[in-house]
């Protein structure tokens, strides 16, 4: 039966490389009782893994000399005094407050630990016992003597990383990902679990979110599902902190925003909950649905319009939220679902004014109504006629027909094909027409005359 520890361990791959061989001969001296030989090979499996994330840090630590951390790195590649030197680069002091600047010396320590002094205190008392049990001086070094040391690691572990885990976290996760269908010591969602116990700032991760953005971005073959399964784990997981500070990092810029929202539509709830919802919706997801989104995941665009529409925007203000939205930059249009979804909350009535300038004929506007067409045949098909929008219509299509002019023929030919294969439309613009005896112009008139046929 394996102990709890060794599940940890398999769990969260807390080891590198030699660390890990030097647990598991502590386990194995623990279950026969060799207590001195276990705690001994814990300890050396603690050190070991430190010495290895420092030797194998790519760059210089920030605020660190250079010729001192060459220094440092060489006492560590050395079999005789590595040992010492792991510790002596835990012990560099934290930076002290300068009175006469006001503010803190720079910190030049090569791991930033949040509780340094504590931890290093701990460090030295586990050191002593670890002198003895090398040495073996008299002093007792029982199952509990081990049992916290592995608690001491369990708890300390994961702090133990180069510039304070940040940096380590942005290689460590950035290279899981990118290796993810290789075989990898660690996979990202473990040393994602594994975040908490280092104890990062809110700022930290966001920096961290941020970094793996851009290292992610840069691959060339990173495919969509892995991508939605990765941000997916972030926003999801379990700690608050990472969940929090992830909705932070994207919820301040709109094409961030609408990227992870079309990977992950969670997102929007989330961010709801985190902030002011009625300040967020105002001030900045109406501007960015009416200046920025439809650039940038065009096939999102009426998704997140119907997500507000449903669970944020009161009757009241529909008008107002229909009012940011810009169906000339629009090339994308909803499906039958969303459709269903606008009509039963009036949107289609709501641009009324801009079909009507859509139908509204100047040899100079020819180009952009062509632009638009998509948008304007599919207002027409959805919205409630009346005699303004038939009236438009009418003089729209008499004026098409009168001119011939290589683009406003295009735009006519366009109508007539929507009004002759559109059987839904006619038939509901020769009731409305029927019904209130209104005189169609010719170009109409021809067209309706076809369709029956």
């Amino acid at each position: 039966m394996k102990l709890q520890i060794e599940q940890w361990v398999e769990k969260t791959h807390p080891f590198e490389e030699i660390g890990l061989d030097l647990f598991k001969e502590s386990v194995s001296c623990y279950k026969i009782g060799a207590y001195r030989s276990a705690f001994l090979m814990s300890y050396l499996a603690l050190m070991q893994t430190i010495r290895y994330r420092i030797l194998n840090f790519t760059t210089k630590p920030q605020f660190v000399e250079e010729r001192n951390w060459n220094n440092y790195r060489s006492a560590l590649d050395s079999d005789r005094s590595w040992e010492e030197a792991v510790f002596n680069v835990l012990s560099i002091s934290k930076p002290k407050f300068n009175k006469a600047s006001k503010s803190f010396e720079v910190d030049k320590r090569v791991i930033k630990l949040s509780n340094h002094d504590e931890i290093i205190a701990d460090l030295l008392s586990w050191r002593y016992k670890r002198n003895r049990c090398a040495h073996a001086k008299v002093g007792t070094i029982n199952s509990s003597t081990v049992e916290c040391f592995w608690s001491f690691i369990q708890d300390n572990i994961f702090k133990f990383h180069v510039n304070g885990g940040l940096e380590y976290y942005k290689e460590a996760i950035y290279k899981a990902y990118r290796d993810q269908y290789e075989k990898v010591h660690v996979t990202y969602k473990e040393h994602l679990d594994a975040l908490p116990t280092a104890e990062l700032t809110k700022e930290e991760l966001i920096e961290l979110w941020g970094e793996l953005e851009s290292k992610i971005d840069s691959l060339n073959s990173t495919k969509k599902e892995s991508l939605t399964l990765f941000w997916s784990t972030i926003l999801l997981h379990s700690d608050s902190m990472i969940k929090s500070s992830f909705v932070d990092f994207v919820n301040d810029n709109s094409i961030r925003f609408i990227r992870f929202y079309s990977l992950t539509p969670e997102l929007l709830p989330m961010v709801m909950q985190q902030v002011d919802a009625h300040l967020f919706k105002k001030e900045k997801l109406y501007l960015w649905i009416k200046k920025k989104f439809h650039y940038v995941e065009e096939d999102f665009f009426w998704k997140l319009v119907v997500d507000i529409l449903k669970n944020y925007t009161p009757k009241e203000d529909l008008e107002d939220f229909f009012s940011f939205i810009n169906l000339s930059k629009i090339r994308v249009l909803p499906n039958e679902e969303e459709t269903k979804i606008l009509k039963e909350n009036s949107f289609f009535a709501s641009v009324e004014e801009w079909l009507c300038s859509r139908l509204r004929y100047s040899y100079d506007e020819v180009p952009s109504h062509l632009s638009d067409i998509h948008c304007t045949l599919y207002v027409l098909e959805n919205i409630t006629l009346n005699s303004k929008i038939v009236s438009f219509l009418n003089a729209y299509m008499e004026n098409l027909q009168s001119k011939h002019y290589p683009m406003t023929n295009d735009l006519y030919y366009k109508f007539k094909y929507f009004i002759r294969f559109n059987k839904e439309f006619s038939g509901r613009l020769r009731m409305f027409v029927n019904e209130n005896q209104i005189e169609l112009c010719r170009a109409l008139i021809e067209n309706l005359d076809n369709q029956e046929e």
